[in-house]
């Protein structure tokens, strides 16, 4: 019987869709605390709802548990590559612009987002207001454009956010848009990815669809 383990998950619906995958595959799934969310079918969607019957899940207190669960099994980890997409992103940013200027951030609460702003917050060569929302946390039914629209008051925003919900927000913002960078972008939209989105307008709340795209 295969298994996954997830190593104290944060996104509600992420684990959700894995509790799906689980469900179709016959796959038993393994979480380790702690969470970075509540066990609930608000939470985790409508994944949880229709599949968490047909879904064995086992919790575990920590990693060392996980392992004693495990012992005399092999098991491989799946690494993230994260950090050094960053490290990537940064570089190309420094090449393009000879100085990175953000004048408002706004992040993800999560860790893994976090952290990914720690290693941009090396590079940023002013001090902007950084602000943790939410809503870019939940992810599932908001776009972020709606987002920075709501919050944003200076020009030149940064946002630090969690896949799907970036690439989704971009195709439903963007589709039907003239702009000939918009197919290559969505289809080239990756993990640990940067897109850079650039509005003729004076004002958040005067955005329309005449953008430019990298």
């Amino acid at each position: 019987m295969p298994h996954i383990v997830l190593h104290q998950p944060e996104i509600p619906p992420n684990t959700g869709n894995i509790i799906r995958l689980c469900a179709n595959t016959g796959t038993n799934l393994h979480l380790i605390h702690p969470l970075g969310f509540t066990m609930t079918k608000k939470s985790l969607r409508r994944a949880y709802l229709d599949y968490e019957e047909f879904t064995k899940i086992t919790h575990h207190k920590n990693f060392i548990e996980m392992k004693e669960y495990f012992a005399g099994s092999g098991y491989y980890a799946i690494s993230t590559k994260g950090k050094k997409k960053t490290e990537k992103i940064l570089k190309f940013l420094e090449k393009k612009e000879k100085k990175i200027l953000f004048k408002e951030i706004f992040c993800s609460p999560s860790r893994r987002t976090k952290e990914t702003l720690k290693l941009l917050l090396e590079k940023i060569s002013n001090d902007p207001k950084i602000y943790y929302l939410d809503d870019l946390y939940h992810s599932s039914g908001i776009n972020i454009f709606d987002t920075v629209m709501l919050h944003a008051k200076l020009n030149r925003v940064l946002v630090v956010s969690h896949e799907p919900l970036l690439s989704t927000s971009i195709e439903s913002f963007f589709s039907g848009s003239n702009n000939k960078y918009y197919q290559n972008a969505i289809e080239e939209f990756t993990t640990s990815a940067c897109f850079n989105v650039s509005f003729k307008c004076k004002e958040w709340f005067d955005i329309d669809k005449s953008i430019d795209l990298d």
